[in-house]
C-alpha cells in the first residue's frame, strides 16, 4: 500500500497516511493509561514530535527513546521514525 499511495494519491497524501499510521502505533505502544499524558503528536520528515504532560513519563520515554523507536518501526513494518522529540 505504501508503494501505491504516492503514485495514486500524490506524495502529500502518502505522507499524511504515514503520519496517521505513526500516531496510531504510538498510542497503541503507550497503551490507554500512558496515552492520556501524550498530546499533540505530529510526524514530519522521520521525526515524531510529542507533547508529554507528565514530567516523569517524559523523562522515562526520553531515556528509552531508542527502544521506543525500534518498537514503532517494527510495528510499522519499515523504518519511518528516525527520531522522537519530547516536549
Amino acid at each position: 500500500m505504501k508503494e501505491i499511495l504516492p503514485s495514486a494519491l500524490g506524495a502529500n497524501a502518502a505522507k499524511g497516511f504515514e503520519a496517521m499510521q505513526v500516531q496510531e502505533v504510538w498510542r497503541r505502544i503507550l497503551g490507554p493509561v500512558m496515552s492520556q499524558y501524550s498530546t499533540k503528536e505530529k510526524f514530519r520528515d522521520g521525526t515524531l514530535f510529542v507533547t508529554i504532560t507528565s514530567p516523569a513519563l517524559r523523562q522515562e520515554l526520553f531515556m528509552s527513546r531508542r527502544s521506543v523507536i525500534e518498537k514503532l518501526n517494527t510495528e510499522l513494518g519499515s523504518v519511518l521514525v528516525k527520531e522522537i522529540i519530547f516536549s
